[in-house]
């Protein structure tokens, strides 16, 4: 039987198919959501679905709140946004000494400095490094030591402490 008015409940009153909808009913006297200023969760009494139905809060007696998912401890949430603040600084990167070119230290651009690398060893004087935010950065096998120190030194602060 499908249940859509108070009419329709009181019909079934006394059966088991009563008792499951009342259960159903339980559950939704709370709104449990995460509250966007103190980044906990919480549960909002909640009457639009029981009211319905023409029943109230007392028809509910003893009410219990929900279990509310574990909230974030202010640690957990300052590491992850220092976490995201790595991340934003290793995708942004530094400006590379008076060359005007910003260059991330993403793994992509570490993946292209070990590429230049291996094209600077089997021969190539000049070549140019293909950044992941969009700029290029031209090389030279004299230039590419310095800049090669300069990158990993700074990428490797994001894995240090």
């Amino acid at each position: 039987m499908i249940i859509n008015t108070q009419e329709d409940l009181n019909a079934i009153t006394g059966t088991s198919e009563y008792e499951q909808f009342i259960a159903t009913l339980r559950g939704s006297l709370f709104t449990v959501r995460k509250d966007e200023v103190t980044q906990k969760w919480v549960a909002d009494e909640n009457n639009e679905t029981i009211e319905r139905f023409g029943l109230t809060r007392a028809d509910f007696d003893p009410i219990s709140l929900p279990t509310l998912p574990v909230n974030e401890t202010q640690a957990e949430l300052d590491a992850k946004a220092s976490a995201e603040e790595e991340r934003e600084a290793k995708n942004t990167g530094l400006p590379y000494l008076e060359t005007g070119v910003t260059v991330p230290f993403t793994n992509e651009d570490a993946m292209g400095v070990l590429q230049v690398k291996a094209g600077f060893e089997m021969g190539l004087t000049s070549t140019v490094l293909y950044l992941s935010n969009g700029s290029n950065l031209p090389l030279t096998s004299s230039e590419f030591p310095d800049f090669a120190l300069w990158f990993m030194t700074n990428r490797s602060g994001f894995f240090t402490a």
